[in-house]
């Protein structure tokens, strides 16, 4: 055991989203740290297989929506700094551009690892079995902090997840819906766990921050919207108004994909991973809709707001996340009145302690499920 055993990792990499890209560096650091040889399966994530399974705009909207893209959101020093990264932050396997690359030579492990992200997400995923390891089928596997992002599995894929999920050795995932998932298709106990960004502390983030560039230097709310599962306007912008007016901050918005309420002259478009680090680290307030925006604003104990649907929705990530640690005050419910929050300072006294018992309840997890599967 140890290191002469080797561990792939799949999972979401590739992606222009620093959430992606900081938890598959977290938990490739946290399997080192146990003693593992392990790399990251460079599976091109998205590929032509995610492009031609999904529907697509008519001709009109499509052309539209790059256009906005290319002109206020895509930044050739952003997608440099992503590459960077990658380059440094793992190990990776060979590059596979497509499902057929990966299973004609799959790489060869003694056991394989789904990691976090919205690696089972039907909408995005379209059924893709990479992401069931099934590229290695006799290999043993488990699931670390996978994420279905929603509630449910349509019709038309149910047997198929219910065939690849009862293949696992071990499941875990980072939202209480997914374990009613897994229970309901396979009969089996997934296991709840923090995502693999929170398995690490902020003293294990702070050499990447030490390499970012500074934005800014004078106080400010950063402001980090995902607008890709539900609107979160016009409530999010009178929140980040209102804290902003009432603590004299300069507003931040790190872009991330809500291009059609995009702010000249205050929006960030070419951070990195380790940019997007050290604006968090830096932020006197956060406000965000963002999964990775709450769990980064939770590490580095930082006042914030974040934003969720105002229906019972089937995506639980950050409700999960916050009653875990306690803070479930800290969520607004869009469309709500913001007179009826008040900008209090947060107690980290006890979300600490909190959290770190997720932590290490998580780390035994992990550390117990590569044990009985190698």
């Amino acid at each position: 055991m140890g290191a002469s055993k080797r561990i792939g990792i799949i999972t979401m990499h590739r992606v222009y989203n620093a959430g992606s890209a900081l938890q598959a560096f977290a938990l490739y650091q946290t399997i080192k740290s146990l003693g593992f040889d392990c790399e990251v399966v460079d599976y091109q994530y998205p590929n032509r297989y995610h492009q031609t399974a999904q529907e697509r705009p008519s001709f009109l909207s499509y052309w539209w929506l790059r256009l906005k893209y290319f002109i206020l959101y895509r930044s050739h020093k952003q997608h440099l700094r992503f590459e960077e990264f990658q380059k440094q932050a793992w190990e990776s396997s060979t590059y596979y551009a497509s499902r057929e690359e990966l299973f004609t030579n799959p790489p060869q492990y003694d056991l394989c690892i789904t990691g976090s992200d919205q690696v089972w997400n039907p909408r995005h995923m379209k059924g893709d079995s990479v992401f069931f390891c099934a590229f290695s089928p006799n290999t043993p596997h488990i699931a670390y902090g996978s994420s279905f992002s929603q509630g449910y599995i349509p019709q038309k894929l149910i047997e198929h997840y219910r065939k690849h999920l009862s293949t696992y050795k071990a499941l875990s995932v980072r939202e209480k819906s997914g374990i009613d998932i897994i229970k309901n298709l396979t009969g089996q106990q997934a296991q709840l766990v923090c995502d693999p960004t929170l398995l690490l502390k902020q003293s294990d983030y702070r050499p990447l921050i030490a390499t970012a560039h500074q934005y800014a230097k004078q106080p400010y709310l950063l402001a980090y919207i995902l607008d890709y599962a539900f609107n979160p306007y016009p409530t999010i912008q009178q929140v980040i108004d209102k804290i902003a007016h009432e603590k004299g901050l300069q507003i931040i918005y790190l872009m991330a994909n809500s291009i059609d309420n995009y702010h000249i002259g205050k929006s960030i478009t070419s951070a990195g991973p380790n940019e997007f680090l050290r604006l968090f680290a830096e932020a006197s307030f956060v406000v965000t809709s963002s999964f990775h925006g709450v769990a980064f604003s939770l590490l580095f104990e930082k006042d914030f707001y974040t934003i969720i649907p105002s229906e019972e929705r089937k995506d639980s990530r950050i409700q999960t996340l916050l009653s875990a640690v306690g803070a479930t005050e800290r969520a607004i419910p869009q469309g709500s009145k913001i007179e009826s929050f008040h900008t209090a300072n947060m107690d980290y006294s006890c979300i600490n302690g909190k959290l770190n018992e997720y932590r290490e309840k998580s780390l035994n997890y992990l550390r117990n499920a590569i044990a009985q599967s190698l």
